[in-house]
């Protein structure tokens, strides 16, 4: 008989990408057509392979906690040019969250050395 509680302690180590720093700008969504000031916050994000090989942008600590996107050459040079509406909000529920190309900049290189790794591991 297999004792899942030794299993689940001693198990194997699933290994998480590292996370790495990036600024965003966060502003409470209040009613309908009202918002208050926008602050920059502090937030993280990894860059992961998924089971389909596709390398994709993972944020943390967003309203949501599901902001990401398929990463591509196309991709990063828009975001870095326009920056990303990661979420849009929703008055009273979600907070809209922008990482302005300014803020991209700070990580692109980063980001375009991981996918490039993760590329050359398929």
């Amino acid at each position: 008989m297999i004792d899942f509680s030794k299993l689940l302690k001693d198990g194997p180590k699933i290994e998480r990408p590292r996370r790495y720093p990036i600024k965003g700008d966060r502003t409470r969504l209040e009613t309908e057509g009202r918002s208050s000031e926008t602050k920059e916050i502090d937030l993280e994000y990894e860059v992961y392979a998924n089971d389909r090989g596709e390398v994709w942008f993972q944020l943390y600590g967003g309203p949501t906690g599901y902001e990401g996107f398929l990463i591509t050459k196309e991709s990063l040079e828009a975001i870095c040019q326009k920056g990303w509406p990661a979420c849009f909000g929703t008055p009273g529920s979600w907070d809209r969250l922008e990482i302005t190309g300014a803020q991209f900049q700070q990580a692109v290189e980063q980001v375009r050395i991981l996918a490039r790794n993760l590329d050359r591991e398929r």
